[in-house]
């Protein structure tokens, strides 16, 4: 078989990225045939590119075999794009691209709930306080009223224990 020395032709085919946990990924392809690695090959480029900050990752799968790498450490709730190409002693070959966001892990998530759940408390709190000085405000109307009338209808306040026996 004749061999051209240049770069890889084509782009690996069928790329996908898997969320295997909120922090880490698998990324997957398939291989090139022999024809399109144009000369001695090596591996595959991949780049992984977080894109809410712009930092890049590089990773250089050595293999001509590889059909796919993991990738850890990643931050969770973030999106990452994926570009993958294949090298040989020449060059690089075009680039495959594809994105994924992560999940969110537990740490985030039960941090959530607990906000969450701290705000009910307050609300429960909340509302209960109100229902007391609801009360207390009803009892106050209910005071004041009763001092009202004894005061219009002139009723001496002081009883005696003699009076109240009789």
């Amino acid at each position: 078989m004749l061999f051209i020395n240049i770069a890889p032709s084509t782009a690996p085919g069928g790329l996908t990225i898997i969320a295997t946990s909120p922090r880490t990924i698998v990324i997957r392809w398939s291989v090139l045939a022999d024809e399109e690695w144009n000369g001695n090959s090596i591996g595959f480029k991949i780049e992984i590119i977080e894109a809410e900050s712009g930092s890049t990752r590089l990773r250089t799968v050595g293999n001509r075999a590889a059909t796919s790498t993991t990738i850890s450490s990643l931050k969770p709730y973030y999106t990452y794009h994926c570009r993958l190409a294949a090298f040989n002693s020449v060059g690089t070959g075009p680039y495959v691209n594809n994105s994924i966001t992560l999940p969110q892990d537990g740490e985030s998530r039960y941090r959530y709930i607990y906000i969450l759940y701290i705000i009910y408390i307050y609300i429960y709190i909340l509302y209960y306080i109100y229902i007391i000085l609801y009360i207390l405000y009803i009892i106050y109307i209910y005071i004041y009223y009763i001092i009202y009338i004894i005061y219009k209808l002139d009723f001496p306040i002081t009883l005696t224990i003699k009076q109240l026996r009789v």
